[in-house]
């Protein structure tokens, strides 16, 4: 039985510039511009030990929408450009605070734990600006 109170937890990329090889799948994903975020903190240097209470089983992947989060679209000719902010549920280890959170994604490899795609489309994420984790509850 899990006994950790699950905190709120926000995550965002700025700028994430994705590239469509094809032309056609850009113009498809254009219709909807669905926008998944996937949350692995096993994927994190440190398996997302340092901070997540059950890291082998605190995952997610899910379509962004207005109810868990952000997004800002810019359309370029060859792939959109996404700014996005997502709130996730998720139990921490004891003690975990907002400064463990930051040296966790900087330090022990945490934004390899996290990322946001364009479903199943062949797209690449080509640069971002950067982005943040936040503890907010």
């Amino acid at each position: 039985m899990n006994n950790h109170k699950e905190s709120l937890l926000t995550w965002s990329i700025r700028a994430a510039k994705f590239h469509f090889d094809s032309a056609e799948d850009y113009q498809d994903w254009k219709r909807d511009k669905r926008v998944f975020f996937l949350f692995r903190p096993s994927q994190s240097d440190d398996r997302g030990e340092t901070v997540f209470a059950d890291p082998e089983n605190s995952f997610d992947d899910f379509e962004i929408s207005a109810g868990d989060g952000d997004l800002l679209i810019y359309l370029e000719d060859s792939g959109p450009v996404i700014t996005a902010r997502v709130t996730i549920k998720v139990a921490l280890r004891p003690g975990v605070d907002d400064e463990a959170i930051a040296s966790w994604a900087l330090e022990k490899g945490g934004w390899f734990g996290s990322t946001i795609s364009l479903g199943l489309y062949d797209v690449s994420l080509t640069e971002d600006q950067g982005g943040d984790w936040e503890l907010i509850g």
